[in-house]
C-alpha cells in the first residue's frame, strides 16, 4: 500500500537549501540536462549556465523548483512553480560544488581522469584528514573548466550531473524571474509534497490523533521509518537540521468513489536559546481525497530547517500543532535540538 509523506522545508534564513556553487575558472555558456538522484528518487530538468549565472529548472516530478544563482555576487533567486513564488537568497547556490561546511577538516585528492558523456574529466574525491573516508567525489570537465557530476557519499549516494551539453548563448530571461511569480519573504515558505510507493496494506487508522517519534536526522529520511539519527541532536550552525515524525491517527471520510478524504493542517514554532521565537508559520494545510491505496497508518513528515553561521549557539525548542478538522481533534508536541559553532 502507497505511503504518504509530508515534506516541508522552512527556514531560518535560507528558503530551500542546495548547497555552495563554486565560481569558474573560465567563462562558460551551455544549455544541458539536469539529473538528481537521492534514495531511489532521480528529479530531471534543465540547467543553463552564462558566465556567471546559472540555472536549475526542475519542472517535472516530485520535487519542482528553479534555482537562479548569480555566483559572482553570491546571491540566488529561488522560485516554487506549485505556489507561484520566490524568494531572494543571499546565499550563492547549487549542489555541484560541495558546501564548505561539509569538506572542512577533509582533503581534495586528484585521482586521475576519466571520461564521462564524451567529455575528458579531472576527477576529485574530499577524504577525510587522517582516514580512508571518502566524503565527496567530484568530476570537472576539461574543456569547459566547469563540474559535471558529483557524488555525496555520505548523504544516500546523493548524485547531480549535466548530461548532452550544448555550447552556445542562452538566453538572459532564464536568469530572471519567471512571470506570474509573487515575492515570498525568507522564512514564510509553504509546503513541498510527495509521494511515494510501498507495501500494499488494508489498514487504515483514525482516532487517537497523536505526532510521535519525533528524531533530529544527520541526513535527509528517506522514506518511513528510514533514517539516520544526528547524535545527542546536535548540529553546526550553517548545517541543514532533518526532523522525521509519524502521524497517527488521523481520521477520514470514506467517498463513495472508493477514495478517503482527509484534512489536516501542521504548525511550527521554533524558539532560540533566549526564548525569542524565531520561526512562527503554518507549513501544511493538506485538504484532499487520496486512494485507497495511500497507508494512513504510515504517514510521516520530514522537514528541514536551515541553519546558517550567524545563529547563536544552545539549544532550540520545536514546537509542532497537528489539527485534524475532520475530526476536530489537535495534537501537540516539542522536542529541541543544539546548534554549536
Amino acid at each position: 500500500m502507497k505511503k504518504r509523506i509530508f515534506e516541508i522545508t522552512t527556514a531560518m534564513f535560507v528558503a530551500l537549501v542546495l548547497l555552495i556553487f563554486h565560481v569558474p575558472v573560465k567563462a562558460a555558456e551551455f544549455t544541458a540536462d539536469w539529473i538528481n538522484m537521492l534514495g531511489g528518487e532521480t528529479n530531471n530538468g534543465k540547467t543553463y549556465v552564462k558566465d556567471d549565472m546559472i540555472c536549475i529548472e526542475v519542472l517535472k516530478g516530485p520535487e519542482l523548483g528553479i534555482i537562479v544563482t548569480d555566483q559572482k555576487k553570491r546571491s540566488s533567486i529561488v522560485m516554487l512553480p506549485d505556489q507561484k513564488i520566490y524568494m531572494e537568497v543571499p546565499k550563492n547556490l547549487s549542489i555541484l560544488e560541495p558546501d564548505n561546511d561539509l569538506i572542512t577538516g577533509a582533503e581534495k585528492k586528484s585521482i586521475g581522469t576519466e571520461m564521462l558523456n564524451g567529455r575528458s574529466c579531472d576527477k576529485y574525491q574530499y577524504v577525510k584528514t587522517g582516514t580512508d573516508t571518502v566524503i565527496v567525489t567530484q568530476w570537472i570537465a576539461k574543456d569547459l573548466q566547469y563540474p559535471v557530476k558529483i557524488v555525496y557519499h555520505g548523504e544516500g549516494g546523493n548524485t547531480a550531473e549535466v548530461k548532452n551539453i550544448q555550447e552556445g548563448p542562452v538566453d538572459a530571461a532564464m536568469f530572471q524571474v519567471r512571470p506570474g511569480y509573487t515575492k515570498k519573504e525568507v522564512g514564510k515558505v509553504g509546503k513541498l509534497t510527495k509521494e511515494k510507493t510501498g507495501k500494499k496494506d488494508e489498514k487504515t487508522s483514525a482516532g487517537n490523533l497523536r505526532l510521535n517519534n519525533i528524531v533530529f536526522c544527520s541526513t535527509r529520511p528517506t522514506g518511513y521509518m528510514a533514517y539516520s539519527e544526528q547524535p545527542a541532536a546536535t548540529y553546526k550552525t550553517g548545517n541543514t537540521v532533518w526532523v522525521y515524525m509519524n502521524l497517527k491517527g488521523l481520521s477520514y471520510h470514506a467517498n463513495p468513489d472508493g477514495t478517503n478524504e482527509v484534512w489536516l493542517k501542521l504548525h511550527l514554532s521554533v524558539k532560540e536559546p533566549n526564548g525569542n521565537v524565531l520561526l512562527d508559520q503554518e507549513l501544511c494545510n493538506e485538504h484532499k481525497n487520496y486512494r485507497k491505496e495511500y497507508n494512513l497508518d504510515e504517514m510521516f513528515f520530514r522537514i528541514n530547517l536551515n541553519t546558517v553561521r550567524e545563529m547563536a549557539e544552545g539549544r532550540y525548542v520545536v514546537e509542532l500543532d497537528l489539527k485534524d478538522n475532520l475530526a476536530g481533534k489537535q495534537a501537540s508536541e516539542s522536542s529541541a535540538f543544539i546548534l554549536k559553532k
